[in-house]
């Protein structure tokens, strides 16, 4: 596979030194086993996502595992089937870091969130001296509360891990972002996955 002509999964282009690769993939040091059912595009995805946009390839990597191990509860949402075409056949595992943490938040709480969390001191009629230990109380209550909801429910959602599923176990073969388009991602798979995995032929819609 010759990485330096692979779009990235944001369209845009990055030039590094099989060294550098190299490096990066011994810093993770996967299980040869894991390893192997991993592609190139993969390592190439979370390369780019860990140099330019600040990836936890930990994350990835524990979304894997979990997936190895028959995914016991971890707060995050079960894997499930892509429904329609072209992805139609793969799967997708929602991986979780602090990184979205923010966009959680965002979801969870309305367009008057962020007032009701300050009003609820405010009726409290909450001493001048107590007043920031009141607000941040009730800041820290707001984050977690969802958070904490979201987990109990298995809801926890980040960006995907998309994946094959055969007799001989899951193939690991990119990352996917909610605003990539599901056509680019099956191009993608298709032109650099099947070189690692040729029962990728059967699998796919």
């Amino acid at each position: 596979m010759n990485l330096s002509r692979i779009k990235t999964t944001d369209g845009s282009s990055l030039e590094f030194t099989a060294e550098e690769f190299c490096r990066f993939r011994n810093w993770l040091r996967v299980e040869a086993d894991l390893d192997s059912q991993i592609s190139a595009l993969l390592w190439f995805d979370m390369y780019v996502g860990y140099t330019m946009q600040n990836l936890n390839c930990w994350a990835v990597l524990r979304a894997m595992k979990n997936l190895e191990s028959g995914e016991p509860d971890s707060g995050v949402k079960t894997a499930t089937c892509f429904k329609h075409p072209p992805l139609e056949g793969l799967w997708h595992k929602h991986y979780f870091s602090g990184s979205y943490l923010s966009r959680k938040l965002a979801i969870e709480l309305s367009d008057d969130g962020i007032e009701r969390i300050a009003e609820h001191p405010r009726k409290r009629k909450v001493p001048p001296n107590e007043e920031k230990q009141a607000y941040l109380g009730a800041a820290m209550k707001a984050v977690l509360k969802p958070l904490a909801e979201r987990s109990s429910a298995q809801k926890l959602t980040g960006e995907w891990l998309i994946f094959a599923k055969c007799d001989t176990g899951n193939l690991y073969l990119s990352l996917g972002f909610h605003d990539s388009g599901d056509q680019f991602l099956y191009d993608r798979i298709a032109k650099h996955c099947v070189v690692d995995f040729p029962i990728l032929h059967s699998l796919m819609g």
